[in-house]
């Protein structure tokens, strides 16, 4: 698997303790921890930033300033939606939307979609639905329903503009996404009771969803986002209710049913074929043969990648080609 997918699959993974830390704190408003945890881990990573690379100007605000909007809009609009909707309903939408919304976002952007992403998104949203399904009780509340997919096509929107950001080659821009994002929900704090942040338990947690679940986890996406796709990262961070799950069960002692149980199969399986490489994006890069540099033909079959080399008439290990992924330095 590509570095890349591991940074996105373990901020995922971070962004899966926010709902069992969020269940710690004692007389926390929603809105208020959305723009405090956004504060503490932009400011957090600003800090750093400028120690050891002091205060690069070398980004596209428009951009930076529309991806810190599409965070710091997700905040409320996530956090009311679960309020009103329901933790389960809130979350299957918010999370299970965003890949849809992604992928209609890159389709308008003429960006072709691959049969990988499709299929495996499909069977990470029926597994992630599947999930949740015993969860989702009571009647459904439509504005909570409407706030989650605001969150969900918010999330997407920050995806977008985050690989903007990459792709216009800016440099350590994430710190000042976050901390931007906090400072726009800064007039929230003035409008809710902040008191609960005296205890030092809650001090503590926000610690952690600051600068955990919030500054690591997101510089951790960012960079595996330079190598794939914005539907593909979108799709990836399915795994973060997954994690909350196995957190349910671990931590706070909660059971799953066997529909549970198998949407969690369901979830892992699409993961594993939506980070799949496809065969346009293989066969778009020309490698050359170590032996007589002629180019090779690469060759996808059942998700295996292999390369032949028609002069010298044999297949070729990926490890032995300078330039791939897989390329092994030999002495």
């Amino acid at each position: 698997m590509k570095k890349s997918y591991f940074y996105i699959i373990l901020a995922a993974i971070l962004w899966g303790t926010t709902g069992t830390s969020q269940s710690f704190l004692t007389g926390a408003h929603p809105l208020s921890v959305g723009a405090i945890r956004l504060l503490i881990g932009g400011g957090g990573l600003l800090i750093y930033d400028i120690i050891k690379y002091g205060w690069t100007k070398d980004f596209n605000k428009f951009h930076l300033f529309l991806t810190s909007l599409a965070i710091a809009i997700y905040q409320p609009l996530f956090f009311m939606g679960v309020k009103l909707a329901g933790v389960a309903f809130a979350t299957v939408l918010a999370i299970g939307s965003a890949p849809i919304f992604s992928g209609v976002i890159e389709y308008l952007c003429k960006r072709p979609l691959s049969k990988s992403w499709l299929i495996g998104t499909l069977l990470s949203l029926i597994g992630c639905l599947s999930l949740f399904a015993g969860r989702i009780i009571g009647d459904i509340s439509i504005l909570g329903a409407l706030l989650a997919l605001g969150a969900g096509l918010s999330y997407a929107m920050y995806v977008y503009f985050s690989r903007k950001l990459i792709d216009a080659g800016s440099k350590h821009t994430t710190s000042k996404v976050f901390f931007l994002g906090g400072l726009i929900l800064l007039p929230l704090l003035l409008l809710v009771d902040v008191s609960w942040m005296t205890k030092v338990s809650n001090i503590m947690l926000m610690i952690h969803l600051g600068l955990i679940a919030t500054g690591l986890s997101y510089t951790l996406f960012v960079r595996g986002l330079k190598h794939v796709s914005s539907p593909e990262a979108v799709t990836l961070s399915l795994i973060e209710p997954l994690t909350a799950s196995l957190l349910g069960v671990f931590v706070l002692k909660e059971s799953l049913s066997p529909l549970e149980l198998s949407g969690m199969l369901l979830l892992i399986i699409g993961l594993l074929i939506s980070s799949r490489p496809s065969r346009s994006e293989v066969m778009e890069k020309i490698y050359k043969c170590p032996d007589c540099d002629s180019e090779l033909e690469a060759q996808i079959s059942c998700g295996s990648e292999s390369y032949f080399c028609k002069s010298c008439k044999k297949l070729i290990s990926r490890k032995k080609i300078k330039g791939h992924p897989n390329y092994e330095v030999t002495s």
